[in-house]
């Protein structure tokens, strides 16, 4: 075999892993923001020796290693351990837009596709608008990296396919997007050969990742997901946003929340995925459901929706970028068809469609990128017997979708996005920072660029600046915590609230009064830093238990204070009868001692818990471990090593 025919293009987005050496990074969406310093905080934390079980930085005490966003356990991410972290981002997007574009490529010749439908299929896996657009939420991407190879491995034959099968499903589950895991692991079943071989390799892959699966199940179930409706249905594709499949970018209601920028394929590729996908029906029906799935909430349907989903599935664009994906592989065998003289009805009517979504749109990038090849192919379907024709039609829609997708990779340069300095210095040097929920505007200004996010530190730029930040961006928040900082939220009358999250700190724009008892210490860019002089302290020591309709009293006075990612440390004495607060996240795997004796802490408002206490010194020590670390890190790794004995079993007998 010739060396172009074994090695395809799949190998084109490894040339990312060099743009550091001339200074740019991947930088879309919320690579920079939230990605990039979750990652660093990972590695500092691994590298260190210490445990990444809670990020004290974040959500008052937020939950680490049962988020897999982290990937605290996913092998690719550990790049950030030896790299800088330009570098390692940037490895870390190539590799996996790689390794999703072999795999695709390899499905599609099992599907029967030709050398040049291969060469299709890897190109528009790398550079699909769809596709591209997961570039800026890293998870996804990583993912849905792994699921062709689910699918592959779930239709070998052999001994090797269970340990196979669990070593891909392991891998996309610390990939880290659920959701896209669960439609990978329900495809994989659906294809498989031997069905009883794929649910063992499942579930020896489920049990390989126990260790994290559980704490995250323990996460979601005291999250907010299923009470946050409004989030929930942020984001869908609205009926006319399919468009988007033909000509980039079609014009959008104002103020539309975007979740996936770029639906495009072209009309081109598009008809080859269609025509691939008609010979195996089933892949039609599916990708159908999924899309109509992603746009129910657009029709009035958000309520059977969120029934559907459970109120588990944030985003319904997610869907859109699923059924897209599974037409994929179908490309290659489409193409097939369309050089044979077939699907001149479908061309012609996908063509006609892009020329007319081009007529309405006014810009002339668009007439280029989906005008062009949609005109060449009407033209082609008109002369079915010119095969160079057809063949030209491939080649132009292929590279339409290539220049329409490098601008959803937003290379910059390195120093733009990475700050040197902290933009709140002030506040870095301890205490939580308060920021209100942004308002639509709000939303809009921070949308501007990088910099307005570290004025108002969204995300995990926080990490980078030194802050520690009240509330979340994590995709789960604690259900007692949203609460507390949705009442936080409705202003001054809400004072108590605020004072109880240990915030010392607020940020506020500009031309918004200073609240009482608080005083203006910075000003930058619009936002000014205001320090709380009421706030209370992570622990402190109060007169009566916690109640918001009564002014906090001192009880007694916290002498020590020490928290990190694995306990929370403090002495305080009173002279009376008193009652400590503790203001952290109440997740599930915190256990509390006083004095050295266990003791359990009462619930109180929001976040806040309480202890009663008698006069004199004592000594608080909290310990957080992931809930069932210990049971399940042990069947994690019997399930581990029972996945290489059986892959190197396997490779005796062969």
């Amino acid at each position: 075999m010739r060396r172009p025919e074994r090695f395809g293009l799949w190998w084109v987005p490894l040339t990312l892993a060099f743009a550091p050496l001339v200074g740019l990074v991947p930088s879309h969406r919320d690579l920079i923001d939230y990605f990039a310093p979750m990652r660093t905080l990972t590695a500092d934390l691994i590298g260190a020796g210490a445990a990444p079980w809670i990020n004290p930085a974040n959500g008052c005490g937020e939950v680490w290693f049962a988020n897999p966003q982290t990937a605290v356990l996913y092998p690719p991410a550990w790049l950030h351990l030896v790299l800088p972290g330009p570098w390692a981002l940037a490895c870390e997007v190539a590799v996996h837009l790689a390794l999703l574009s072999l795999g695709v490529g390899l499905i599609a010749r099992d599907l029967g596709a030709s050398r040049f439908g291969r060469t299709m299929v890897e190109v528009t896996a790398w550079s699909a608008g769809p596709i591209l657009f997961t570039v800026g939420v890293l998870n996804n991407l990583e993912t849905l990296a792994w699921i062709p190879w689910m699918v592959l491995v779930s239709r070998m034959k052999g001994h090797r396919a269970v340990p196979l099968l669990a070593g891909a499903t392991a891998l996309g589950w610390l990939g880290g997007e659920p959701q896209l895991w669960a439609m990978g692991v329900v495809l994989a079943f659906a294809v498989a050969r031997d069905r009883l071989r794929a649910l063992a390799g499942v579930g020896l892959g489920t049990a390989i990742v126990s260790v994290q699966l559980a704490p995250f199940l323990v996460w979601v179930a005291e999250g907010d997901r299923g009470g946050s409706a409004a989030w929930l249905l942020r984001g869908a594709v609205a009926p006319a946003a399919w468009g988007g499949l033909v000509v980039p970018g079609p014009v959008a209601s104002a103020g539309r929340m975007v979740y996936a920028e770029s639906l495009f394929l072209g009309a081109p590729i598009l008809m080859c995925a269609l025509l691939g996908a008609w010979r195996r029906r089933w892949v039609l029906v599916a990708a159908g459901v999924l899309a109509l799935l992603a746009t129910l909430p657009e029709i009035g349907a958000g309520g059977l929706f969120t029934t559907l989903t459970g109120g588990l599935v944030r985003y319904p664009s997610r869907f859109a970028l699923a059924a897209i994906s599974m037409l994929l592989p179908a490309v290659g065998v489409g193409a097939e068809d369309w050089l044979e003289g077939r699907g001149r009805w479908l061309a012609t009517v996908l063509a006609l469609l892009a020329l007319i979504v081009c007529a309405v749109s006014t810009h002339p990038w668009r007439w280029w990128i989906a005008g062009v090849p949609a005109l060449l192919m009407l033209v082609a379907a008109a002369t079915p017997k010119q095969k160079l024709l057809r063949v030209s039609v491939l080649v132009v829609g292929t590279i339409a979708i290539v220049v329409a997708g490098v601008q959803l990779v937003d290379l910059r340069p390195i120093g733009v996005v990475h700050a040197d300095t902290s933009t709140w210095p002030e506040a870095a040097s301890g205490g939580r920072v308060y920021v209100p929920t942004p308002a639509e505007d709000v939303m809009r200004w921070l949308a501007t660029g990088i910099e307005a996010r570290r004025l108002w530190p969204v995300g995990y730029l926080n990490l980078e600046e030194g802050l520690t930040v009240a509330r979340t961006d994590a995709p789960v928040a604690h259900r007692r915590l949203a609460s507390h900082i949705a009442i936080t939220d409705e202003g001054p009358a809400n004072r108590w609230w605020l004072d109880a999250l240990a915030a010392e700190w607020m940020i506020l724009p500009v031309g918004e009064g200073v609240p009482d008892s608080m005083e203006v210490v910075s000003s930058r860019g619009g936002m000014r830093l205001l320090r709380n002089q009421g706030a209370l302290t992570i622990v402190s020591v109060g007169d009566g238990p916690p109640d918001p309709t009564l002014p906090w009293s001192p009880g007694g006075r916290v002498t020590a204070l020490e928290l990190d990612t694995t306990s929370c440390e403090a002495a305080f004495e009173t002279s009376t009868h008193a009652w400590l607060w503790i203001s952290l996240t109440p997740v599930s795997g915190w256990r509390w001692k006083l004095d050295g004796r266990p003791v359990e802490l009462k619930q109180g408002p929001g976040i806040v818990q309480y202890l009663e206490v008698s006069p004199g010194g004592h000594d608080l020590e909290g310990r957080y471990r992931p809930p069932f670390l210990q049971v399940t890190g042990i069947f994690s790794g019997c399930a581990l090593l029972a996945a290489l004995f059986g892959l190197i079993r396997a490779r005796r007998m062969s």
